[in-house]
């Protein structure tokens, strides 16, 4: 875990502030608590979640044997009780970590019949190995999801990380502040709207 400075780094990090290890494979998903101080979520491609106490190094939790295939995505509630995640099984888990128990579970063999519902950030596309980023609006009339543009760079991304919403400067007009993971720097890349 590396710490970013608030302005930027004036000179190349060189060495991180802890590092975690308890994953047996390569780690694909990363998402820091809501309401919590230093407490981070892990997930790799050992179908393993790991939370842990980023302050001391210590592994708080270990979710072991609750998913049968790859982790795709990992979300928070909004008090941080509990997480879901999306897994290869086209399974969606409700997960209580500290019981280290599945609450429900939602198997889909078919796409849904109805158009999804609005969603409180704008939908983002992020391919690993991929040098951009497509976001997109989901509104309610057809044809639902609207393309609005492309964010490219140089270099092909790792991972990405997002900042939760009480992290971002409203006054500024952020909406969005993604970390992404290059194969020698992580890049912060700030999105706004502009005012009327």
């Amino acid at each position: 875990v590396w710490q970013i400075p608030e302005n930027g780094l004036s000179q190349p990090l060189t060495e991180p502030v802890v590092v975690l290890e308890g994953h047996s494979k390569r780690v694909g998903i990363i998402t820091w608590h809501p309401t919590a101080r230093n407490v981070l979520l892990s997930a790799g491609c050992d179908n393993v979640v790991l939370i842990w106490n980023v302050g001391t190094a210590e592994e708080l939790y270990r979710l072991d044997g609750l998913h049968p295939d790859l982790i795709y995505s990992v979300s928070w509630s909004r008090d941080g009780a509990r997480f879901c995640t999306a897994c290869k099984d086209k399974g969606v888990r409700v997960i209580d970590p500290r019981r280290g128990t599945v609450v429900a579970v939602s198997v889909s063999p078919h796409p849904p019949t109805h158009p999804p519902s609005p969603v409180e950030r704008p939908l983002t596309s992020v391919p690993q190995g991929d040098s951009s980023i497509r976001y997109f609006e989901i509104t309610e009339e057809p044809p639902y999801i609207h393309f609005l543009n492309t964010f490219t760079s140089k270099e092909p991304q790792r991972g990405m990380g997002w900042m939760p919403k009480r992290g971002l400067d409203v006054n500024k007009c952020e909406i969005a502040r993604f970390y992404k993971l290059h194969e020698r720097k992580c890049e912060p890349i700030i999105m706004t709207v502009p005012r009327k």
